[in-house]
C-alpha cells in the first residue's frame, strides 16, 4: 500500500509538470513566433496534465473518471503530440 501511494504522488506531481509545461508553452505560442504543430504540443501538454491529474485522484473520483476518462485525455495528448510531428515535418 505504502508504495501505491509514492506511485500517486509521483504521478500527481508530473500532472502539475505538465500543468505548468502548458502555461510556459502557452505564453511562448501567444508572444513569440513558433514552429508548426507547436499549438498541438501545446494543447498536448494539457491533456496529459488532465490525464495524469484524474489518474492521481484513483480512489477518490469514480472508477469512470479516474480511468476511462483519464485513458482518453492521455491518448488524446499522444494524438495531439504525434500530428504536432507531422506538421513540423511538412
Amino acid at each position: 500500500m505504502q508504495e501505491f501511494l509514492h506511485i500517486r504522488t509521483l504521478i500527481f506531481v508530473s500532472g502539475i509538470t505538465s500543468l505548468v509545461l502548458f502555461a510556459c508553452m502557452l505564453y511562448i505560442w501567444k508572444h513569440q513566433q513558433t514552429y508548426p504543430g507547436f499549438t498541438r504540443w501545446t494543447f498536448s501538454s494539457l491533456l496529459n496534465a488532465a490525464g495524469m491529474l484524474l489518474i492521481s485522484y484513483r480512489g477518490v473520483l469514480p472508477d469512470f473518471v479516474s480511468i476511462i476518462i483519464s485513458d482518453i485525455l492521455l491518448m488524446m495528448a499522444m494524438m495531439l503530440i504525434t500530428g504536432g510531428f507531422s506538421l513540423f515535418a511538412e
